[in-house]
């Protein structure tokens, strides 16, 4: 699993950037289950900045894959001064804890789509 925490937005950006922003901050606090449920969420990203973006907005989506030491990111980058419009850290899940009387469930799963 690769849980996304740390969102970061700018206050003050074109009104082009928001459905891609809002995108990222939905996903703030969750896990995808696989790194190609993250791989297609980073695409679903891509093409909507693209779509959104003015002609010839230099407007781009920056993502580093998790690495060795199980971190990524995902940037969104105004282009024109390397300015950070959105930001989202990824970090690998190794484990899950848990304590008490939880201990013995087992860990509920939902999938896209409202599946478990």
């Amino acid at each position: 699993m690769i849980f996304c925490c740390d969102f970061f937005d700018r206050n003050s950006r074109p009104k082009f950037y928001e459905k891609t922003v809002s995108m990222m901050r939905a996903a703030d606090g969750h896990a995808f289950l696989e790194e190609s449920d993250l791989t297609e969420f980073v695409d679903h990203l891509r093409n909507r900045i693209e779509k959104d973006k003015p002609e010839g907005h230099s407007a781009r989506l920056s993502y580093r894959p998790i690495n060795d030491g199980g971190k990524g990111y995902i940037f969104l980058q105004s282009g024109r001064d390397e300015t950070d419009i959105a930001r989202l850290y990824l970090h690998t899940v190794k484990s899950v804890y848990t304590y008490g009387e939880k201990r013995f469930e087992v860990l509920r799963l939902i999938r896209r789509g409202g599946e478990e």
